[in-house]
């Protein structure tokens, strides 16, 4: 009896032996299926993609047979030359880009006696083009950002009449003077004519060199947010001025800046002006405008500092002779002011013509 125990139990052993062994080889022979089907998938997908790599250059020739190792290297052999051509690529820009953030830091980080400005990274250029392109994108944007808080700030009337506010204000030490300048103006031409003319003709508009027409070629530079008008006026000074836009369906910002200092433009001892001007120039109907500026001018000056009240008064034929400073600077700043009123009506005429002049040629 004990014997036959023995022989079950071990004949039950066997069985589960085979069981399992059976299981397993089923378990093998599906993974091996799934293997060797994954790997039929994968030759299918790869003969695409080197057809492909031949289609591409032109050279494949349809067949039924499969690919040759001859052609599969000459398409592995193309795709790395391919590879080598884009790492060399992205080396020479990797490069290029090192050398433009050098001169960035370079631009960003040097300071210069500019005497006249708290902030001379407004006024600097660098001449390499790329570098000179950020530059100017930099410069605009920050003078856009301000727009709203700038012309916010001043007393522009709430409907569309004309306004004009125009001073000399001399600093606290009365070493030096800046011109204020905020003004109104309605017109009745399309917002495209107001935009072209301070946009593209800025000097012809601001009256750089006197009454000109829209035939001064000033504009020397162009991106798609920027100009730089450039100019040596026939009064021999220095104008390099910045331009920068922000467009929308009715309402268009346009900013200037004075470049004082330009790697691409010598000053050779001109004098110049610190100038920066906020436009908000907005389509009040087809063919109706308003434009509201808000303009600071500095005083004439030099590498060697601001020109003398004495200078100032006989460039514009101001008598000063005789007089204490005092009066000198109370007697140029009431001339100048009194000179700007009655030449307004003037004023707003001339550029009734200049805009005419933009519209007929547009």
């Amino acid at each position: 009896m004990t014997q036959e125990c023995e022989l079950l139990d071990d004949m039950e052993k066997r069985l589960k032996k085979r069981a399992y062994i059976r299981t397993f080889m089923k378990t093998y022979r599906k993974k091996e299926k799934r293997g060797h089907e994954q790997l039929k998938a994968q030759k299918v997908q790869l003969e695409n993609e080197v057809r492909a790599m031949f289609l591409s250059t032109g050279r494949y020739v349809r067949t039924k047979t499969m690919l040759s190792w001859k052609d599969i290297a000459s398409a592995l052999a193309t795709s790395k030359n391919e590879v080598l051509d884009t790492n060399q690529q992205l080396r020479a820009q990797v490069m290029s880009l090192h050398g433009i953030v050098q001169e960035m830091h370079h631009w960003a980080g040097i300071v210069r006696p500019l005497t006249v400005t708290s902030s001379w990274r407004n006024v600097s250029l660098p001449a390499s083009p790329t570098s000179r392109s950020l530059a100017k994108d930099w410069i605009s944007r920050q003078l856009l950002e301000q727009m709203n808080r700038v012309l916010t700030s001043q007393p522009f009337p709430a409907d569309h009449a004309k306004y004009h506010d125009w001073d000399m204000i001399f600093s606290d030490d009365d070493s030096h003077f800046h011109i204020k300048q905020c003004s109104q103006f309605v017109w009745d031409v399309p917002i495209e004519s107001v935009v072209t003319l301070y946009y593209r003709h800025a000097c012809s508009a601001l009256w750089l060199d006197g009454h000109q027409p829209l035939g001064l070629q000033s504009l020397k530079e162009e991106t798609e947010q920027t100009t730089l008008h450039q100019l040596i006026s026939r009064a021999g000074e220095h104008v390099n001025l910045l331009s920068g836009i922000s467009r929308g369906k009715d309402c268009c910002h346009i900013v200037l800046k004075q470049i004082q200092d330009d790697e691409s433009f010598a000053l050779n001892g001109r004098r110049q002006r610190n100038r920066t001007a906020w436009l908000e120039i907005k389509r009040l109907s087809a063919t109706k405008t308003q434009l509201r500026v808000y303009c600071e001018t500095s005083q004439n000056f030099t590498n060697d500092g601001y020109t003398s009240v004495d200078v100032e008064a006989k460039r514009v034929s101001v008598d000063v002779n005789g007089l204490s400073d005092h009066m000198k600077r109370t007697t140029l700043r009431n001339t100048m002011v009194s000179r700007t009123n009655v030449a307004l009506a003037m004023a707003n005429d001339n550029m009734m013509k200049l805009l005419v002049q933009v519209d007929t040629s547009s």
